[in-house]
């Protein structure tokens, strides 16, 4: 049995925060004629297939979902995503999904995804509300820190298994 973790970026740096100490606004802004860094869903396709010619029958396989922001991808995506998963998905393998994000762009749609696939969402909070605040901006400024705890209400309503990364910075040090 082969286990195997594939770090899936399908927004690449695309962000809709401008945090203080993120080093992908610099990225994003040097890229050129790529549009953008999103991944299309045959992209994703043929790395899932590849995933699992890889691993064969009975493997454990995790889709790790990170960015930027990788929501920027939309729904649509990630329900392709899952989709062609269990689609592709061998016997007796096992899927995983996780995903890191600011947890701005969350609406009851994602938390229905993500309680429906047992993704475990990593959710960025920084601390309270002064020192995350401090940092977590929106690009043109705004706080995020209530928005961030509205989508960890929305967790934990919807059933949806979560964990916190926060950044150490100057101010919680």
């Amino acid at each position: 049995m082969r286990q195997l973790t594939a770090l899936v970026k399908p927004a690449s740096s695309a962000c809709n925060l401008k945090c203080g100490y993120c080093f992908y606004c610099d990225e994003a802004s040097a890229r050129s004629g790529c549009g953008k860094g999103f991944m299309s869903i045959d992209t994703a396709r043929n790395l899932i297939k590849k995933v699992f010619d890889f691993c064969g029958s009975g493997s454990v396989i995790s889709f790790m979902f990170q960015g930027g922001e990788p929501l920027l991808a939309g729904l649509r995506f990630f329900e392709d995503f899952v989709a062609a998963a269990q689609d592709l998905k061998t016997d007796g393998s096992t899927l995983r999904f996780s995903l890191q994000t600011n947890g701005t762009l969350v609406d009851e749609a994602w938390c229905d995804l993500f309680a429906g696939n047992n993704f475990l969402v990593g959710i960025s909070l920084d601390g309270p509300q002064d020192i995350h605040d401090a940092f977590r901006l929106t690009k043109g400024g705004r706080p995020t820190f209530e928005r961030v705890m509205r989508t960890i209400e929305m967790f934990q309503r919807s059933g949806v298994e979560y964990n916190t990364l926060s950044v150490v910075n100057r101010l919680c040090e």
